[in-house]
This record gives structure tokens, sequence and C-alpha cells, in this order.
């Protein structure tokens, strides 16, 4: 197997077998290195003929591309939003890991249990809890409840879906609880969130 690149969030991304879509969604970076290196990808792309020569030399400059977009990943890297490979959990690395618990989690937030992810990647749930533990330093309740935040926080955002709304499909058959929830994790309840980021 070729070694695209020395990050192993980037490698797994290009040597996924699933021929499903991947991307990574990045946040907080320069403008410039941005223009600079997709108009690198690009003139490669439009200086040679089709074949296999570009095609890897391509791969290689993309590749080194978002190997130096991710670096300090954690903070250039939005798990919840991108979408990582999704064949051998068993085998990927810590990074592309993290991505595919969030991408499952993400998923099927509604009704997500330890034991259904647990099954969805062969794993026992013991072990599951204890891997979850070491790639985010939280139980898995307390990731299923920060993603369930994160889920509602770009709703309140960027749509006009009510409280009861959102609450059903962040998984809180109870507005109450969703309430509750949502206030201990920000300090405001989910109106006052949305006034506060529409009106700043």
């Amino acid at each position: 197997m070729l070694t695209m690149a020395n990050n192993g969030l980037v490698h797994d991304i290009f040597k996924d077998l699933d021929q499903a879509e991947s991307y990574m969604h990045y946040t907080g970076l320069d403008k410039m290195i941005c223009h600079e290196g997709l108009n690198f990808c690009q003139r490669i792309a439009e200086a040679g003929e089709d074949g296999y020569f570009v095609d890897y030399e391509l791969s290689l400059a993309c590749a080194g591309f978002l190997t130096e977009l991710s670096r300090h990943y954690h903070a250039r890297v939005r798990l919840d939003s991108s979408r990582f490979p999704s064949s051998n959990v068993h085998y990927a690395n810590p990074m592309t890991r993290t991505g595919m618990i969030m991408n499952y989690l993400m998923a099927n937030i509604q009704d997500v249990t330890l034991e259904k992810m647990a099954a969805h990647f062969g794993y026992q749930p013991k072990y599951l809890s204890r891997l979850i533990r070491q790639l985010f330093d939280q139980t898995f309740s307390q990731l299923k409840t920060e993603t369930r935040v994160s889920i509602s926080k770009s709703l309140l955002e960027l749509t006009t879906k009510s409280i009861e709304e959102m609450s059903e499909i962040v998984g809180y058959p109870s507005v109450s609880n969703y309430y509750r929830a949502f206030k201990m994790a920000t300090g405001l309840t989910p109106s006052e969130y949305r006034k506060m980021r529409r009106e700043g």
C-alpha cells in the first residue's frame, strides 16, 4: 500500500477502499495558504495529459497540501462536519478513528447507544467505552451530549426549526430535558443562544 502522506489522518483518507465520499472540514485557516495550495494542485491537473503519472503527482500534491492544513489538527479539523473513511476502523490511525466515531454519532444521534455503536464497529461495549475515553478524554455519555449540543447550535444558527423539532432531531423526547442539557452545556437556553447568534 502506497503511503500518500506522513500525516495519518490524510493517509487514511487517501487509502480508503470504499470509494465513498470522504472529506475534512478545516477551520481557522490562512486564506493565502489555501489559495496557493489549491492553485498548485490545479496547475498540475491542467498541465499534462490524463494518465497514471499525472494522477500520481496530483495525489502527492493534494496529500502534501492537506497534510500542511492538518498540522495541529485538533484545532483545525472539525470532526462533527467532516466525513472520514468508513472501512477498517480497527486499523485506522487514532485521528481517523475519532472522525469515524463522530460520523456514526452524528448520523445516529436520535437513538444512539453504546451497545449499538459497538455492534456497528465490531467492538465489545466495554472496549468501545475505553476507546472513546482514550480518544476523546470523555465518557460516551459526555461525548453524546456534546454532539447533541453541537448539532443544536448549528440548527439554531442556520434554521428556523422550533425548539420542539430540534429536541426531537437530537434525540431528546422531553423538551424540558433538552432545555436543561443545552443550558448546562452553554449557559444559555436554546432561544437565548439563537437570539445572541443572530444579533451578534
